[in-house]
Formats: C-alpha cells, structure tokens, sequence
C-alpha cells in the first residue's frame, strides 16, 4: 500500500487585522506559539509564520475572500525542507 503524503502548512499574514484573527483562530486550537521567525522558502525568501492544522487552512481559505482578509499559504511534504507557496484555485 501507496505511503500516504504527509504536508505542513504555514500561514504568513500580510497586514496587522489579518494577524490578529489568526492569533485568534490558532489560541482557539491552542496553537497560538506555533511561530517560526524567518523560515525560508524554496526561492530562498524568509518568511515570518505560523504553522497552521490543514482545517484551518480551509476555513481561511473558504472566507478569504467574504472577510478580506490578506495571508499568503505555504506548505511543505514532510516536516523538514523548504516551503513552499501555495495559491487558491
């Protein structure tokens, strides 16, 4: 049997309202110090996020657009590695 993909997600708000729902939305999971400073991508830019459950990132995704709210969304396979980003469909 085919191993199963395993993927990190990480979200980087992009204006201040923005960070603080998702503070909000990571305290509610109780992953609100779930930060990594500086965490490069595979272009080789440092990003500043939050590592986030994947449920939360399609509830982000889902209400993006209706809340206006501003995040970029980066994942990786495995826990090591660069991320990488990810765009809505």
């Amino acid at each position: 049997m085919p191993q199963r993909k395993r993927y990190e997600w990480f979200i980087e708000p992009r204006d201040s309202r923005t960070n603080e729902l998702i503070v909000s939305a990571l305290r509610d999971w109780g992953k609100e110090d779930d930060v990594i400073i500086g965490m490069e991508d595979d272009a080789g830019y440092a990003h500043n996020v939050y590592r986030v459950p994947y449920a939360l990132v399609a509830v982000f995704g889902r209400n993006r657009q209706q809340t206006g709210l501003d995040f970029f969304l980066y994942n990786r396979k495995g826990p090591h590695g660069k991320v990488r980003r990810w765009k809505f469909l």
